[in-house]
């Protein structure tokens, strides 16, 4: 009986398909562990893998041993089944991944966003572009509802915590089937329920030290503390992001109208440039306190500290508690909301 137990296959998976171009071999690559997992030579276009199924994942295929260098990048779900990746005949520069449910289910969802996405941009009907633009958000949350079971799921609701709650993201987890919750997608949603928990309305302000504009040192703590602020927004921008520049009218007019009855403003940017940060600054007169560590990536400590999804993101803080009284105010919700807290 122990020798048959032992001599039990395990799932297998294949990766099979034709490559545009001249190449000569096809790397398997993970990208959560940053390692190649196989190679195979491509002859005459065609590829094949054949693997081993340990768990749901999301692998690429390269056609260089160096990811700094490669030009192709073709993702696909890992499921035990028969993957076949060969060339878009709508889109000279894409692939069409098949073969397994999740791969079948993602094309569909593809091709369906694709064509709605077209005619979008194609239409001035604004009715029918309302219609779209509906029609797109509904499948792309169809999606989700109907691949809690495998990989799709949380790969997608990765894109959407933005708006999500951590109590919201952490409901849809618990739907997702067990192996699917140890997934490393899963995993990267609990860890944003968890950072979403310290910024939700009610928590302690968390401190950190930045410099300003002028390369001067300035925390968190000595803006809330200062005794002339009664209520702090903690904005996190970048010149670079066109919803952040939209909202810029709407806090200089807030801060304008209750600055001098104790309304601060706190922005941290995301810029990758320190000229077009400063620029930034100048040219649309953003008179309040700025800091930030420019780095040549979108992000920086501060962000990851507070949890940042997507920009613009703020917080309002009550100065005299600490506490945070607002989470993602926009447009003329920052100027009503801090007006009724002043009253």
């Amino acid at each position: 009986m122990c020798a048959l137990v032992g001599c039990v296959s395990q799932p297998t998976f294949t990766v099979s398909g034709t490559l545009r171009g001249d190449h000569t071999m096809a790397y398997l690559w993970d990208r959560t562990s940053q390692v190649y997992l196989d190679s195979v030579a491509v002859e005459q276009g065609k590829f094949h893998f054949e693997e081993v199924y340990e768990k749901p994942c999301q692998l690429l295929i390269l056609e260089s041993n160096d990811p700094q260098r490669a030009q192709l990048f073709i993702t696909f779900l890992v499921e035990p089944g028969a993957i076949t990746i060969e060339p878009d005949p709508e889109n000279e520069r894409e692939y069409l991944v098949t073969g397994t449910p999740a791969n079948d289910a993602y094309a569909a969802y593809l091709v369906a966003q694709g064509r709605d996405y077209a005619e979008l941009r194609a239409s001035t009907d604004e009715k029918r572009r309302a219609e779209l633009e509906q029609a797109m958000h509904d499948r792309e949350w169809a999606l989700i509802e109907n691949n809690t079971h495998n990989l799709l799921a949380p790969l997608q609701l990765c894109t959407e915590t933005y708006d999500l709650s951590a109590d919201e993201l952490m409901a849809w987890v618990e739907r997702f089937t067990p192996e699917v919750q140890q997934s490393a997608a899963a995993q990267e949603l609990v860890e944003v329920a968890e950072k979403k928990r310290r910024t939700e309305v009610g928590q302690p302000y968390m401190d950190f030290e930045l410099p300003n504009a002028k390369g001067e040192s300035v925390s968190l703590k000595s803006v809330i503390e200062n005794p002339n602020n009664r209520y702090l927004l903690l904005d996190f921008w970048a010149s670079w992001c066109g919803p952040c520049m939209a909202e810029m009218p709407y806090l200089k007019e807030a801060y304008a109208a209750y600055h001098g009855k104790g309304f601060e403003i706190v922005g941290v940017t995301l810029d990758w440039k320190q000229e077009a940060w400063l620029k930034a600054i100048e040219k649309h007169q953003l008179n309040w306190i700025q800091l930030g560590k420019i780095v040549d990536v979108p992000g920086n400590e501060v962000s990851e500290l507070y949890g940042v999804q997507g920009i613009p993101s703020n917080y309002l803080f009550d100065c005299s508690t600490g506490k945070i009284v607002g989470v993602n105010l926009r447009g003329e919700a920052v100027k009503e909301t801090v007006a009724e807290l002043l009253k």
